[in-house]
């Protein structure tokens, strides 16, 4: 983010970001609204260095090249819904459930279009079920 990107976003004039990086003097409460307009986390701040956080999961969006750093959104959602994952099954296991057969049952080498037409018999979803959603 741009010094002028961080000053529109925290409301405050480019020269007062530009002091906050020379001198590192926030109150705290300018600290809290920095952690919480740049969605970082507090204890961050503080470091020396950012963290330099691997994306949890095989990416699949390029092929040849490396990419795109995620954004600080695609990790929160990442998280949050892994950490739901991990109380679903949680939940699920402690009522008697089993996992579920198809669970694992695929490699990155198998057919796609084979494993959608799977994908599709387990969720009982017609192979036309998308096309009258707006999006």
């Amino acid at each position: 983010m741009s010094r002028a990107q961080l000053a529109k976003t925290m409301r405050v004039k480019a020269n007062s970001v530009e002091t906050w990086e020379n001198t590192g003097r926030l109150s705290f409460p300018q600290i809290q609204r920095l952690a919480d307009k740049t969605r970082s986390p507090l204890g961050d701040l503080f470091l020396r260095k950012p963290i330099d956080e691997a994306f949890p999961l095989t990416d699949f969006r390029a092929r040849d090249q490396l990419p795109p750093k995620p954004s600080q959104d695609l990790l929160e959602t990442v998280f949050l819904m892994r950490s739901r994952q991990e109380w679903m099954r949680d939940e699920l296991r402690s009522q008697g459930f089993e996992p579920l057969a198809f669970v694992g049952s695929c490699t990155l080498d198998d057919d796609p279009c084979t494993l959608a037409v799977q994908m599709r018999g387990v969720l009982a979803l017609e192979e036309t079920w998308a096309r009258g959603l707006p999006s």
